[in-house]
């Protein structure tokens, strides 16, 4: 898993598809509009967004555009946070698997994650939601290497756990 501080330039070699996580921070809180999913009240803290980028482009693509400050179009869930958010950290894992939704599992069951707006950018799937909050992320370093353990198992497949 690469692990990358924001704002940075992507390179070349992520335009593949691949799953990310964004380490967001809101300092004071909010009430947002968050599309059809309403209004919500998001408490000061740190948030981890949960993603895939399958386009053209791959994760440079999608990821670049997150990291974007321009006044562009909302298209996401997560479009709507990142205009109040400061992104600490992207981290970046290549690959066909789609993780996010077992990385939301991880991190809600494992770390404690909770669950602030249901179905926040999880609206093609059947996840609780791919937005996690903390009042401060715990210990980021064991994080993202929890998330590479749970994507080096799924990237095995169930053929990996039989004797």
């Amino acid at each position: 898993m690469e692990r990358i501080a924001a704002p940075a330039i992507l390179g070349s070699h992520l335009r593949v598809a691949g799953s990310y996580a964004l380490w967001l921070r809101l300092t004071a809180p909010i009430e947002l509009s968050v599309g059809r999913l309403g209004c919500w009240a998001f408490a000061a803290g740190d948030y981890m967004y949960l993603g895939s980028a399958r386009g053209p482009g791959g994760l440079a693509t999608r990821v670049g555009r997150h990291m974007r400050q321009d006044d562009k179009r909302r298209r996401w869930h997560i479009d709507y946070l990142l205009e109040h958010a400061t992104m600490v950290e992207v981290w970046l894992r290549p690959g066909v698997e789609r993780l996010e939704c077992i990385w939301a599992k991880y991190l809600h069951r494992v770390w404690a994650g909770r669950v602030i707006v249901a179905g926040f950018g999880a609206s093609d799937c059947r996840c609780p939601t791919h937005l996690l909050y903390w009042p401060a992320l715990p210990d980021p370093a064991a994080l993202c290497a929890g998330l590479e353990s749970v994507a080096r198992y799924a990237a095995a497949g169930p053929s990996s756990t039989r004797k």
